[in-house]
């Protein structure tokens, strides 16, 4: 197979990049319904409410051989490049289960 199906293999790893992750953030930020006199385990690890969601400030990098070879690493989806990936792959529906970016699961 070609690029697409070597990428996601072994060899890839989650890269913190706080580049990306400032792009990758909802607009307007997205309101935490947790109890005012509750903290989350976020906000434990990061003393405070972080800057970023934490699992928005991780990219996808494949096996560096892959990544040279396919020129360079996968870039995010945004929402308009799913839907443009979406209608060419011939998706009628979409499951989304949790929200791992906003916290809300």
């Amino acid at each position: 197979g070609g690029c697409s199906a070597r990428r996601g293999g072994p060899g890839g790893r989650w890269e913190q990049n706080m580049q990306v992750a400032r792009k990758m953030q909802y607009s307007p930020r997205v309101k935490r319904k947790v109890a005012p006199n509750k903290t989350t385990i976020a906000d434990r690890l990061h003393k405070g409410p972080p800057k970023y969601r934490l699992p928005t400030t991780f990219v996808w990098r494949d096996n560096p051989d892959i990544e040279d070879e396919c020129g360079g690493p996968v870039a995010p989806l945004s929402g308009e490049s799913f839907c443009d990936v979406a209608m060419q792959l011939g998706l009628d529906r979409v499951l989304f289960v949790g929200d791992s970016l906003s916290w809300f699961q």
